[in-house]
């Protein structure tokens, strides 16, 4: 259960532990959730704010807006795009609030996610249907199917009335790479906009979202890229960019996409205008290496954690992540959404452990995460938490 010659396991060396300020005395195995800003990109933000103080007129006049721009071209250029194409929001939640704000749904049309979805857009989904009568439809894409039996979960709820598909490139709780394509294919052929919901791609694959079928297609950078918390692209289709808007209308309205997205008024955009920063640290930092090595120690972690469970990962067809990975909890134990929100309350304060529990379909899980300050023993403290709990 512990090996201590992990052939995988690269050393903690301090190059790596001095890039991030996390507390040393709790183990952190939910990096999906929120990232990890490395002090390098902190310390730029901290720069732009005191900038921003210091000269607030021309910060916000001036220096803002050239960031803005500056920062939607670098993440053009690590999406494979063109910067006249890309629009920077806060997050995954917002870009859809803004699509759905754009559509005019009337009653009796349907919007299309899935059993995998991310909850935000889940709610932001309903609500809209809530509010103007359309139907929302869950395509329920088996957790041991493979890319046919997921896409087939999609075109069995599809018609004449689907306005918009919601499709996760990696599902948020499962941690599953979904045939993004061929589901939008699907899509388009019931006359249907895309949207790919694609918050944990930048960093983990390289996604070309002009290509992917879709409409819309958002990723968020301070996930896996190392950009500070709110940063998101969004790459919009040809056909749509004169249909979608701003939420709030700001003093570039009337201009051509993309600039009246860059207009946020005194907002504090220092996590936008230091993307450039945290995408020259991704790239120090080994770049498209770190899913690799990623993949490697999650997948060491989940056969420590489960060997010691005596549990096995579920049969899928589908793809993993490369650091994300679902493991089933002993039957019985986190088995609906109460018992798995307990469950992490005693590993975050007991055991100082940050890691998801969830319940799927009756059954608890944990997702397991991996960056580069994970070590083995990361797991290891998991499993022995674990052990100590359920025994």
């Amino acid at each position: 259960m512990e090996p201590e010659n992990d052939e995988i396991a690269d050393e903690f060396t301090d190059r790596v532990a001095e890039q991030f300020t996390l507390d040393p005395d709790v183990v952190h195995l939910n990096h999906g959730a929120y990232g990890t800003v490395p002090r390098a990109v902190q310390d730029a933000q901290q720069r732009l704010r005191l900038a921003a103080e210091a000269n607030p007129h021309r910060f916000h006049k001036v220096l803002a807006p050239q960031g803005i721009v500056a920062a939607r071209a670098a993440a053009a250029e690590f999406l494979g795009l063109t910067a006249d194409t890309v629009v920077l929001m806060r997050n995954v939640t917002e870009a859809i609030a803004t699509v759905l704000a754009s559509l005019h749904l009337r009653s009796g049309d349907e919007l299309v996610v899935s059993d995998h979805g991310y909850g935000a857009v889940r709610l932001a989904t309903q609500a809209w249907c809530d509010r103007t009568g359309a139907r929302l439809m869950v395509a329920e894409v088996p957790l041991d199917g493979g890319p046919d039996e997921a896409a087939a979960a999609f075109e069995s709820v599809l018609s004449s009335r689907t306005r918009l598909v919601v499709v996760d490139h990696i599902t948020s709780p499962t941690g599953l790479v979904l045939p993004v394509e061929s589901i939008a294919a699907a899509a388009r052929g019931h006359g249907s906009a895309v949207f790919v919901d694609a918050a944990h791609v930048p960093g983990q694959l390289e996604s070309q979202p002009a290509t992917s079928g879709a409409d819309f297609w958002v990723g968020n950078m301070h996930k896996w890229a190392f950009a500070a918390r709110g940063t998101a692209a969004v790459w919009i289709s040809e056909e749509w960019r004169e249909r979608i808007h701003p939420l709030v209308t700001g003093w570039n309205h009337g201009q051509p996409f993309p600039l009246p997205f860059d207009a946020r008024g005194t907002d504090d955009l220092s996590a936008w205008i230091c993307l450039p920063q945290a995408l020259d640290t991704w790239s120090d930092l080994g770049g498209w290496t770190i899913p690799k090595r990623n993949a490697g120690m999650v997948d060491a972690g989940l056969d420590l954690v489960a060997d010691a469970l005596g549990t096995t990962p579920p049969p899928t067809g589908l793809s993993a992540a490369p650091a994300l990975r679902l493991l089933p909890l002993p039957y019985g134990v986190a088995a609906d959404a109460v018992a798995a929100e307990d469950l992490y309350e005693r590993l975050s304060q007991q055991y100082r452990i940050e890691t998801l529990v969830l319940a799927w379909d009756g059954r608890g899980f944990i997702r397991l995460t991996a960056q580069l300050y994970n070590t083995p023993s990361d797991y290891r403290r998991l499993a022995r938490a674990l052990l100590a709990i359920t025994a």
